[in-house]
């Protein structure tokens, strides 16, 4: 016997095909795997108890004393997460053999699966072992169907052969899905229902009710499971039927009624308030719950009294038929006008509705009017008068403003009249007529004299008036009383008598030779005598004036008792005082016989009391002296000089005169203080001593300390004086100190003591954060803090596109941010080169990007040319960017640049090229004069040019040029070369352009062009044209030409054909129809050679020459034939040709000889003038 302990670790192969390859996975589906293969092991072993074929193979047998294995789990309860049972050690499976052979047993990876093992297999939670039919090759696999295992399931099991061990795959077994129809019952009906698509399992469908019963309202739920439909009604709700009634009921009556068509649950008809009760309009709601039907009349209303109903009323016997004007509604009431009925009222008549007729009316608003047939007996300050309204009035209404003189022509102000109900009434406001100056006067008689007297001011009824008697009768005084009654004046009492002179009446009057105005001293009688004062009319002198009064006019009779006053301007006596000798006058005129004062400090400075005196007329006189020196008041001002400085001072207290005492320094000079001693002597000050006045320490005092490492100066709020202090806070220095510091003053000098603290920050210290244009946040400490301890903000709470911490700290009270911890993130409105292609956009990310954070985001968005991705990066507000990943395609108007045979073309894409593609672009138009292509090749919006299949276009036969020679034109046309290649070049004669030109034009072929080159080409000289040779002074030469010389071409002779005496050789040239020479002519030197006086050899315009008497070769250029030309194009041709031909330019020709010199200039005329 062999035991065997088997340990069956879970396979990684399950696991990696669970997974998708990872064999190390611990996922819910990989151990789901592993869990469901060691199920099957475990299936098979526990059928070996069973099943004895094994043991039999080995010639033993086999029993198994212990099997565990774990659990088929459920997978649909089994979650991603790995719990810590799903990692557990695997499951030990122990296997007792039978029978020695089993050591010698085949065992073999080919080992076929038979059909006594079978696999326990799960399939939606119902657990069954599933047998193959027939031995299964390893490797091989075969189906089973899943309803065998549960028949809520459809599809099929795959089985699968491994060495001899088989496992099952399930999961193509799904819950069997719903197709079929089934019956619905509603109430009384019943219905075959058909799914409208198939429906799976677990699935549920809702329909109508209504489907089926019309009657219901809701849904009912079919739902399928595992296959089986079930419907599920109750939510269908019964509805009403034709047979079902109601008893509607509108105000008391009441009306059967039955649906008109079957109704749902939850729905309503409508059923007309008339046809219950016919004084009503509107309809009834009928609804209908499960069967219930209910009635809602709130929709019925009494019927109104509709507008244009007519209506029959009488109003005081008279009866009329008026339509009703506007709705009335029942129950209300509306009204018509009672003129309507009767013209002599007004107001309205209230009509009252009910159910939509008129069932009665009141009139007792209608109010009768009245007419200007009415009148009214008014009485009136004793009178009675009659008065009627002046139009017709409605009762309610006023006439207003009828003046009351109607009533009473003693009165003034206004009364009304009212009409009530036909009734008239008045309401007066008359008062009695006061008299003013316009009243009639009345006549008064004051002695012999009577005169018209008027009121001067306004005055009421009843009142008086005075006024002078004088004014009738001027030698009278006195007064006349005028009363005033209901505007009418009368005289009512007089107290006229004649005049006296009165005491304000003045009298002209001389005294001693002045004149003036003197004033009875009492009433005199008209005939009587009395006196007045001398001084009022001459005020030198005093004493009673006689005086005599007739009929109120007065004169001065006596002057006798008029004698000289002491004034205080032309008296004066001699006084002495306290030894000194003063003047004296008096304080006040002083009349003759009487006394009078004079104080002592008007006499003399210093000193107090009186000075009796006395008048004897005009002359003063000193009865006693009564004179003190005056001790030195508080009030009293000296001068006084203290620190240099010139001042005045007071005493301090009353110093008695002869004494001294203490006086302010500082009312000396404010920048002291203390007290001087000063002597006193009728009330004169005179400085003893200063010494005791101290320097006072003023607010311009400065004084430093020295605190948080600074010096701060501080001044006195207000002056110190000496030995005082004076204590202010910290605070007034800086705002970051808190405690007191205390100025002292000695004589001057400032010292300072401080106290003074850091302010320290508590809990209620504001402080404000800002971060770039932000709006500031508020930041309180935590805590209280001292002086230089520092709290920390989120940045983000000031600006949220930051991160990090804003260090916060205490500085003397005050909140100082620091932003350096702060990491600013970048905004989508902060754009960064994109860096690549042409013109590189401006890349602005897609949302904030945080500091050291990236985004990637699509590049098409800037442009059609850009495809693929950026990858944007933030650092601290800076954005970067790495644009490798978008590519730029090169767009239409970006060109390359292309050699082409010595110059440079651009050429544009003719569509966008994608980054690394190719297009070809034919050469024309863009390369004018090439063919074939140029290739485009596109790297990062810049696009490339190969140009190597481009040549230049040929010249095809057929082509022509314009030839353009000596201001002649010709066409030619390549008729004998079929095609001429790009600089292939053959020569033309220049006489085909013009007869009278030489040389060749060089035709070639650019870029598909011919191009001409007639620069060879030049004029001919003609037979005829000639040259003077001017040397042999005086002797002159002309050389002809026989034949045409060519242009560049030359002709030679002997000189000795021109003169016997010459010899050497003579050579013409032409030059673009321009004869010249040169030569190598010599002649001998006679002994009387010479240039004749005034004459230059060469000299400008002679055009003679001396021959040289040496072998020399000689270089002219002939003189005798200039041709200028002049055009309306300003080209200018020269020639020397004695026959001109006209060509596209109008020429002026000059020749010059030695004998004739013409210069003709014409737009349109050609001369010309040779010898």
């Amino acid at each position: 016997a062999v035991d065997l302990d088997v340990s069956i670790e879970p396979s990684t192969e399950a696991a990696a095909a669970a997974s998708g390859g990872d064999s190390s996975s611990t996922s819910s589906a990989s151990l789901d795997a592993q869990a469901s293969e060691l199920n099957q092991i475990a299936a098979s072993l526990d059928n070996l108890k069973e099943d004895d074929s094994m043991a039999a193979a080995a010639g033993g047998t086999v029993v198994v004393t212990e099997l565990t294995a774990s659990a088929e789990p459920d997978t649909s309860e089994v979650e991603e997460a790995v719990s810590e049972e799903d990692v557990e050690a695997p499951v030990v499976v122990d296997v007792l053999t039978v029978a020695d052979a089993v050591s010698s047993a085949e065992a073999s990876g080919e080992a076929p699966c038979t059909v006594i093992l079978g696999v326990s297999v799960s399939v939606g939670g119902t657990q069954r072992v599933v047998y193959i039919s027939e031995e299964l090759e390893s490797g091989s696999m075969t189906e089973s169907p899943c309803d065998e295992v549960n028949s809520g399931y459809e599809n099929n099991i795959t089985l699968k052969c491994s060495a001899g061990t088989l496992s099952a795959d399930t999961s193509a077994c799904a819950p069997r899905s719903c197709s079929s129809a089934i019956e619905v019952t509603v109430g009384s009906m019943t219905g075959n229902i058909l799914l409208q698509s198939v429906l799976l399992s677990g699935v549920s469908s809702k329909m109508q009710c209504s489907s089926v019963h019309p009657a219901y309202s809701g849904s009912f739920t079919l739902l399928c499971t595992l296959g089986s439909l079930d419907a599920d009604t109750s939510g269908c709700m019964p509805g009403c039927l034709t047979t079902d009634s109601i008893n509607l009921t509108v105000a008391g009556y009441e009306q059967p009624w039955s649906p008109s068509k079957d109704m749902a649950s939850g729905t309503s008809q409508l059923a007309s308030c008339s046809s219950v009760n016919a004084g009503y309009t509107g309809n009834i709601d009928i609804g209908c719950f499960f069967s219930v039907l209910t009635q809602d009349p709130s929709g019925c209303t009494a019927k109104p009294c509709v507008a244009g109903m007519q209506v029959s009323l009488t109003l005081d016997g008279s009866t009329q038929s008026v339509d009703i004007p506007d709705k009335i509604t029942s129950g209300l009431t509306g009204s018509v006008d009672c003129a309507a009925i009767n013209t002599g009222f007004t107001g309205s008549i209230v009509l009252s509705c009910l159910l939509g007729q008129v069932t009665k009316y009141d009139t007792s608003s209608c109010l009768r009017k009245c007419t200007t047939l009415d009148d009214l007996d008014v009485s009136l300050g004793g009178e009675t008068a009659s008065v009627s309204p002046s139009a017709d009035m409605t009762s309610g209404t006023t006439e207003y403003n009828r003046a009351c003189s109607e009533l009473n022509i003693g009165f003034e102000g206004t009364y009304t009249l009212t009409c009530n109900d036909g009734v008239l009434s008045a309401a007066l406001s008359c008062t009695e007529k006061g008299c003013d100056t316009q009243t009639d006067p009345v006549t008064v008689e004051v002695g012999d004299s009577s005169g018209d007297v008027s009121a001067d001011e306004t005055m009421d009824s009843g009142g008086t008036i005075d006024t002078l008697c004088s004014n009738v009768n001027s030698k009278y005084t006195g007064l006349v009383t005028l009363s005033c009654y209901r505007g009418a004046l009368s005289k009512s009492i007089s107290t006229c008598s004649v005049e006296p002179c009165e005491t304000w009446i003045p009298i002209i009057g001389t005294v001693y030779g002045v004149s003036g105005l003197a004033y009875p001293t009492e009433t005199i009688q008209s005939g009587s005598s009395g006196v007045g004062r001398c001084g009022d009319v001459n005020i030198e002198y005093s004493g009673d004036l006689g005086l005599l009064c007739d009929e109120g006019v007065g004169q001065v009779t006596d002057t006798s008792e008029c004698l000289l006053t002491c004034s205080t301007y032309g008296s004066s006596s001699d006084v002495t005082v306290d030894g000194g000798s003063y003047t004296v006058r008096p304080a006040d005129r002083i009349d003759h016989g009487a006394k009078g004062l004079q104080e002592c400090s008007a006499v003399v400075y210093g000193y107090s009391g009186n000075i009796a005196l006395s008048c004897d007329n005009g002359t003063l006189s000193v009865d006693l002296v009564d004179c003190v020196p005056d001790p030195c008041e508080p009030t009293l001002v000296g001068n006084a000089t203290v620190g240099g400085v010139e001042g005045t001072t007071s005493p301090v207290v009353t110093i008695e005169s002869n004494s001294t005492g203490p006086a302010d320094c500082n009312q000396a000079n404010q920048d002291y203080t203390g007290n001087m001693t000063i002597y006193c002597y009728a009330a004169a000050l005179t400085v003893v001593s200063t010494d005791t006045c101290m320097l006072s320490c003023p607010t311009s005092s400065v004084v430093a300390f020295d605190f948080d490492g600074e010096s701060h100066e501080v001044s006195p709020v207000s002056p110190i004086v000496h030995a005082a202090t004076e204590t202010n806070d910290c605070e007034s220095v800086s705002s970051r100190f808190v405690g007191t510091y205390t100025l002292g003053c000695q004589d001057g000098v400032l010292s300072v003591q401080a106290h003074c603290e850091m302010r320290p920050c508590d809990t209620t210290t504001l402080g404000y954060l800002a971060l770039e244009n932000q709006s500031q946040v508020e930041t309180y400490p935590p805590e209280d803090l001292l002086h230089g301890e520092s709290y920390l903000e989120q940045c983000s709470q000031v600006y949220d596109i930051y991160l990090g911490d804003a260090n916060i700290t205490c500085d003397g009270g005050v909140l100082v941010p620091d932003y350096s911890g702060c990491r600013r993130g970048c905004l989508v409105s902060e754009g960064v080169s994109l860096g690549v292609g042409p013109s590189p956009p401006l890349v602005y990310p897609g949302n904030l990007i945080l500091h050291k954070q990236s985004l990637t985001q699509d590049c098409s968005p800037l442009g059609t040319q850009f495809s693929g991705s950026v990858d944007l990066f933030c650092k601290n507000g800076s954005l970067s960017i790495d644009g490798s990943g978008c590519s730029v395609a090169c767009i239409t108007t970006t060109p390359a640049e292309v050699a082409l045979v010595g110059h440079t073309v651009d050429i544009y894409p003719t569509s966008m090229i994608q980054h690394g593609a190719d297009q070809d672009v034919d050469c024309e138009p863009q390369a004018v004069g090439y063919q074939g292509t140029i290739t485009l090749s596109c790297d990062m919006g810049f696009p490339n040019a190969s140009a190597s299949a481009c040549v230049p276009l040929p010249c095809s036969q057929g082509s022509s040029v314009n030839i353009t020679a000596a201001g002649s034109t010709s066409s030619l046309t390549s008729e004998s070369v079929s095609l001429m290649a790009h600089d292939d070049t053959y020569n033309v004669n220049c006489s085909g352009v013009d007869p009278f030109l030489s040389g060749q034009v060089v035709v070639s072929c650019a870029y598909g062009a011919l191009v001409a080159d007639s620069t060879q080409c030049g004029l001919v000289c003609q037979r005829g044209s000639s040259v003077t040779l001017g040397f042999g002074y005086p002797h002159r030469y002309v050389v002809t030409l026989s034949e045409r010389l060519l242009h560049e071409a030359e002709s030679d002779r002997r000189c000795y054909d021109l003169h016997t005496d010459l010899s050497g050789r003579l050579t013409l040239k032409c030059d673009n129809g321009i004869l010249s020479y040169y030569h190598t002519c010599e002649a001998p030197c006679p002994s009387d050679a010479r240039v004749p006086d005034g004459v230059e050899p060469n000299e400008t315009g002679t055009e003679r020459e001396v021959l040289p008497c040496a072998t020399t070769t000689r270089t002219s250029t002939t003189n005798t034939s200039t041709t200028t030309t002049t055009s309306t194009t300003t080209s200018t041709t020269t020639s020397t040709s004695t026959t001109t031909s006209t060509t596209t330019s109008t020429s002026t020709t000059t020749s010059t000889t030695n004998t004739t010199s013409t210069t003709t200039t014409s737009s349109a005329t050609t001369t010309t003038s040779s010898t």
